[in-house]
Order: structure tokens, then sequence, then C-alpha cells
């Protein structure tokens, strides 16, 4: 592998040489411009290039030959190199990334790789092609090199690991100014072998960028960035150079690499990547374990005119990697066609100083983060396959979103749901309570108890809003790192904090729900102080029946081989609170009693729970989905309140109510009174009756 790679090895030292303009030479020292014209000699090169004084320093178009002394602009880059931490994989293929900033001739000179034109067949120009098969080869251009894409697999992890061998990462760094600004632009280009984010993709190119104030490089030299700029999604972020959100290491700027996409960001955590003109969006992460990236840095030239110069590559304007004709799945173009390398500052004022970063999982609490990033990624995949096959994704989610709304407007029939068909809305009136219902029925009964009683049942979901306030505010304080670096430490207090305030907060409005109900099943019309009231001697041993079963559920579920008994036995005791609220069952006996009422009808109890569960969880996701789409900018606080009112004022009531009714409906499906008592409520059936 060394003898392989010692041309591309060899290449690393060489640097290039600095192109004055004539106002700028004269300003300098004689020493400097003696030094100068020594340097010209020697290497034989053009030196400058008079242009106005306004328009600042303009790099030398040809490289530095290896021993020669270090120039100002070799000096400045040298001395900034970012450091990059990014996300180790502990385990081949695994999470994380194996990818670090690469030197392009990881695909140039390199078997299996093309030089193919963007037109009709790709008509291939040349294969392994090098940096001057690539000299000033315009946009109808593209290089691939071997796998796919779009099934990645593990192949473009185990080709880079086994081209990189052990060779130290790459950065290219490039000076830049901009006609009307005096400032000076110190840019860095990641060069990355594989996108494996949402829009999978081959090759990536990613930058950051100092600005220093100037107007000369040996100026900037004796001073510290004034600015800085993180690339990321056709984007980035800005930041002043003494900002707190910006970390240093020795003072150079440390860069937080998102795993899978690349982006650079400033600091460890979870990110809403917000699509703009575009651009892919979705949840992606720098959080650790990180690897910490100390890269070799490499000076480009700002032109090149020789095509026989190593790097020719630089006027190359195709992409790097495979075409597509959907362009999030299509290589990217490289540095020379960034708009930082012509219009630095202009290409920075562009920049949000913000980043949509989500609640830290150091601070204790109910965390939705994972399981939100986990569905917004799902929805960005599919809004990803919309553009790719648009007849195909729209026209599902169109008779999708169709079919939801006939099923709520008319009913479902009841070969899906056991609903009968034409039938009037009165029968799905709540007023009788312990009645047979089909699932279907039971929905819509819980939509219109809800609506007829949301003033009470809003004061039952606010017990959500005000357990989980109290919890944050005890745990705000706590931080994971208090505890030392035992990896245990924050799934056991996640689980045991975080956890027993979510189940807490549910199990109150469940409660407060089925008493409210069972009193009106009685004939009573319950008060919310009353039904508080009535709750209060009970909880404890509500929550007792509830944590039992979840113990037992836990050891099976550990034992691996007992996951099937968790799930049977999950479904079987879904009613413990019911037993314990509305049968007078103790902690103990709940279980037995639940599982009792199921019998008979688990297929059934669980295909309730399922729905329930797609009911509770779906919307808040679809909410933040177009939040993201519509709000400007997006913000994570704005859409966890705006989910948290969702699930507790709304969501949490609403399913109690359907398990309640459900929990009738098995009691009177269980009674021995009749077929024509049990039945589900018939077309002629009035919306009263006995309870």
């Amino acid at each position: 592998m060394a003898d392989r790679w010692n041309g591309r090895n060899e290449m690393r030292p060489t640097h290039t040489k600095p192109q004055h303009r004539g106002w700028l030479i004269i300003a300098t020292s004689a020493t400097a411009i003696v030094t100068a014209l020594a340097t010209i000699l020697v290497a034989g090169l053009a030196s400058t290039v008079s242009h106005a004084f306004d328009d600042g320093p303009q790099l030398a178009a040809e490289s530095q030959s290896p021993g020669q002394q270090k120039t100002p602009e070799e000096q400045l880059v040298e001395r900034f190199v970012p450091i990059l931490k990014i996300e180790a994989q502990d385990e081949e293929c695994g999470s994380g990334s194996v990818f670090d900033p690469a030197p392009v001739g990881y695909v140039l000179d390199q078997p299996g790789v093309e030089l193919r034109e963007i037109d009709l067949g790709q008509p291939l120009v040349t294969e392994s092609p090098s940096a001057q098969d690539l000299f000033e080869k315009g946009e109808g251009f593209f290089v691939g090199w071997p796998g796919n894409p779009r099934n990645p697999g593990c192949d473009y992890d185990q080709d880079y690991l086994r081209i990189r061998g052990n060779d130290r990462a790459l950065v290219y760094a490039h000076i830049s100014t901009e006609p009307g600004f005096s400032e000076i632009a110190v840019q860095y280009f990641f060069f990355f072998y594989f996108n494996n984010f949402l829009n999978k993709h081959e090759g990536d190119w990613e930058k950051i960028q100092l600005v220093f104030p100037g107007p000369t490089v040996e100026d900037a030299l004796t001073q510290e960035p004034i600015r800085v700029a993180y690339s990321g999604h056709a984007g980035g972020e800005r930041a002043d150079w003494d900002n707190n959100k910006l970390e240093k290491d020795d003072g150079r700027p440390v860069v937080y690499t998102a795993t899978g996409s690349n982006a650079s960001y400033y600091q460890e955590g979870r990110y809403l990547g917000v699509a703009r003109d575009g651009t892919v969006f979705g949840c992606e992460q720098t959080i650790g374990p990180h690897r910490r990236v100390d890269p070799e840095v490499q000076l480009l030239p700002h032109e090149v005119t020789d095509p026989n110069s190593e790097f020719a590559w630089i006027t190359y304007e195709g992409l790097w990697g495979e075409y597509d004709s959907n362009k999030l799945f299509r290589g990217i173009s490289g540095p020379n066609k960034a708009q930082p390398w012509n219009e630095p500052f202009t290409w920075e004022m562009g920049l949000r100083d913000w980043s949509e970063k989500l609640p830290e999982g150091e601070v204790l609490g109910f965390d939705p983060a994972a399981p939100f990033c986990f569905i917004i990624n799902i929805g960005a995949a599919a809004m990803n396959r919309l553009q790719s096959n648009p007849i195909v994704v729209g026209g599902a989610a169109v008779f999708i979103f169709a079919a939801a709304v006939g099923l709520f407007a008319g009913g479902a029939p009841q070969r899906v749901f056991g609903a009968k068909t034409g039938t009037r809305p009165d029968i799905y009136s709540p007023i009788v309570l312990r009645r047979a219902r089909d699932i279907g029925q039971i929905g819509r009964a819980s939509f219109v108890m809800y609506t007829r009683r949301i003033l009470m049942f809003l004061a039952f979901g606010a017990a959500f809003i005000v357990i989980g306030s109290i919890a944050t505010g005890i745990q705000a304080p706590i931080k994971i790192q208090d505890f030392g670096d035992n990896i245990f430490i924050e799934p056991l207090l996640l689980l045991t904090i975080g956890g027993l305030q979510a189940i807490v907060s549910l199990l109150v409005i469940e409660a407060t729900v089925t008493v409210a109900l069972n009193k009106m099943a009685e004939g009573h019309s319950p008060t919310i102080i009353q039904t508080y009231k009535d709750v209060f001697p009970q909880l404890l041993q509500v929550i007792g029946a509830r944590l039992r079963t979840a113990f037992h559920v836990v050891l099976l579920i550990l034992t691996i081989v007992g996951i099937p008994w968790a799930i049977h036995r999950s479904v079987s005791w879904l009613f413990v609170e019911q037993m314990v609220l509305i049968e007078g069952k103790d902690w103990k006996d709940s279980l037995s009693a639940s599982a009792e009422l199921v019998r008979g009808s688990w297929m059934r109890t669980l295909g309730f729970i399922f729905a329930a569960l797609i009911v509770f969880v779906v919307p808040g996701p679809v909410i933040a989905f177009l939040m993201l789409l519509w709000a400007s900018p997006p913000t994570s606080d704005t859409i966890y309140l705006v989910n948290g009112l969702l699930y507790g004022l709304v969501l949490a009531p609403f399913v109690s109510i359907a398990e309640v009714l459900y929990f009738f409906d098995l009691k009177a499906r269980r009674r021995q009174i009749g077929l024509a008592d049990v039945a589900p409520v018939s077309r002629d059936e009035g919306a009263a009756g006995e309870p």
C-alpha cells in the first residue's frame, strides 16, 4: 500500500508561493523584497501582478519547491489549521464515521474511478483520471468511483480505509480577498470520500473560513481572526472569533463534524439541518465519543495555468462523485466553484448566526430528541424520495391522506376496523359508556367525548405540564458530568428520573380520565376538583401496579428469549389502572384481573394498542415537520413547547378516553346477557340509553 501511494505522499509537502500586487510590495521592507526576489530566481516563477491597492493581495498561481523557507501565507494557514472532532466508529460499518478529510489523490489515478460526460449514455472520457486529465474540464463532467451511493452498504468505508492506510488527514487551505473589502479570508476545504447522510452521494466538499482585518498577510500573522464561518448544507453559520460557542484548541478552531453529512458545527449536540434553496434537511448529530483529527494542511494556489501542474485539478468545474438526475444524490463541485473562493465576504454575509440545536442530552429530564430525530429523518428521507419519484411517492401520499380523511369523516369500514358504514353520527355518542363498540366507533366516541367536555380534559392534561415543569426545575442543575465517566450513569438516570417523570404524568392523566368516565357511566356529573380528590388516595396503588408490570416486562426483555412473553404480557396488562380505579383491585391483583379481561381478545387488544400509539405518536412529528418547512427560523424551543402542549392537553387525555371506552367494550362483551346487548351499536340505536 505504501509503495502504491508514494506519488501522492510526495505531493503533500509541495506548497505555493505568494503573488503580491505592486503597491503592497512597495509597502514592505527592503529585506522582504530581497527575500522575495531570491525566491523568484530559485523557483523560476513570475512573482507579482500589478493590481490596484483596493483589490488586496493575490496568491501566486504556481507552487513552491520543497525545502524552501515557508512564506507568510504558509505560516498563516499552518497556524490556524482546524482540529476536527468526528464521531468514532466502534465497530465496522456501525454508527459513527471512518471518513477524515482526505487528499484528492484518493480518487485520482485510482483503478475503478472514471471520468465521464454528463450526457446521454454518460460517455466515458478516461479511466483512472489524473489531475492533468481534469485540467479545465467544464461543468459537463463527473468523476465517479466504485460503489452504489444509493445502496452503499460498507463498500465506501472499506475502500476508503484500504486507500488511506496509515496516512494522516489532509485539509486544503486557500487565501482569498474580494474587491470592496479590506479584509483577508483564510479558507480550509475538507474533501470527504463519501456523504452518508439522507442524501447519500460520492464526494463531499466542506469548508470553514477565518477572517482577518488585513490588509496584508503579514499583518494577519500578527493578529487573531475577527470572525469565523462554518459551512453546511449549501449554507452555514458565522460567529465572532471571541464568541463562546466557538471552541479552540491551542488557538486553533475546533470543528464538530456531523456524522454522515460532514457538515461543520461549533459544538457537540443534535441539530436540525434545515433545508435552504432545495438542500436536504433532517436531524444530524455531532455527539461523541469523538476521534480528534489533527490534519496536515496544503496551501492551494488561486489560479493554475499549467496543465501539467499537480494542482491542475483545481481548474476542474465538474462533479466530484457520481452524477444523478436528482441533485440531492449527485456529487458536488470543487472549491473553485464555491462562492467563497472568489467572494468570501459576500458568502459570509449570507450565512445565519445560529444553528438550531436540540435540547442537550446531558441535562436530565424527559428527552424526546432521539425519537424526534428518528421520525424527522424518516420524513426527510420521504421528501428526498418524493423528489426522486414524484409520481409514485406523491401518489401514495395523496392516497393515504385521502383515506385517512375519509375514515375520519365517514367512519371506518367494518372489514377494516369493525365499524359499520352508512351509520348516523349519533351512534358514536359516548353517553352510553358501558357498551360494546368496534375500534372505529371507539375512536369517534372518544373524539365526541373530548370535545363535549374539553375544559375538564384540558384540566386533567395540565398535569403533564405541571409535573414536567417541576421535574425540569429539580433536574436542571444536575449534569451527567457530575457523575464522572461511568458509561452506565446516563442511561440509568434517564430511565429512573426522566422516565418516572413521564410515567407519573401520564398515569395521573389516565387515572383522572378513568375516574371521571366511570362517574359519568354511573350517572353522575364529575367535577375537576372532586375527580382529583377521588384519584389521589388511589394513585399509589395505580403507580405500584404499573411499575410492577414494567418490572416484569423489563426482566423478560433482558433475557432476550423472553421477549415474546414480554410482548404478550404487556398487552394482557393494559387495564391495570382501570382494575384499580373501577373494579377496586389492589396493585397486586390488578395484573391477573386485566389479563383475564383481555383473554380471548388479545389480538384485538394488540390492534387497539397499535392504533392508539399511532394517534399518540404521529401528530407531534408531523407538526414539527410542518414547522420546519414554514417557520423562519424554526426553533426547537417552539417545537417542543407546541408538542408538549399537544401531548399533554390533547393526545394523552384523548387516548385515555379511548382506553376506558375499550375497557367498557371488553366488559360488555364478557357479560353473558345475550348477543343483542353486547353487539356494537346498530344503525337504528339512538344516542341515549342505560349505562
